[in-house]
């Protein structure tokens, strides 16, 4: 769990797996409309994440067929799958070792 501020904007970043954070918000500009609504929404969908299970990597980035090739590569990205859905960023400032690692999901207690 990490807290910071921006250009006049603070925001948190929980972490969960190995490697991925969350930004709450992500931006601080006007134009991206995040109300404390939207924010909710978002911080409950990672909660979904975490307790649903999840599959997480680190892993060398392959753009698509017909994107360009990147500059300053090789690039990594990481990232989680989860059951129909997954969400992952490629950059060339991610470093560390590759890997993949599942989460089961977490378990009700009565």
């Amino acid at each position: 769990m990490a807290r910071s501020t921006s250009d006049g904007g603070a925001t948190v970043t929980p972490g969960f797996g190995r490697a991925i954070p969350a930004a709450l918000p992500s931006y601080y500009c006007d134009a991206c409309d995040e109300d404390s609504d939207s924010l909710v929404g978002r911080a409950q969908e990672y909660v979904d994440v975490v307790t649903g299970g999840l599959s997480e990597f680190r892993r060398p980035y392959v753009p698509d067929p017909g994107i360009a090739p990147l500059a300053d590569g090789p690039w990594l990205e990481e990232g989680y799958r989860r059951g129909h859905g997954a969400s992952a960023g490629a950059s060339a400032d991610i470093r560390g070792e590759l890997f993949e690692a599942g989460w089961a999901p977490w378990t009700a207690r009565s």
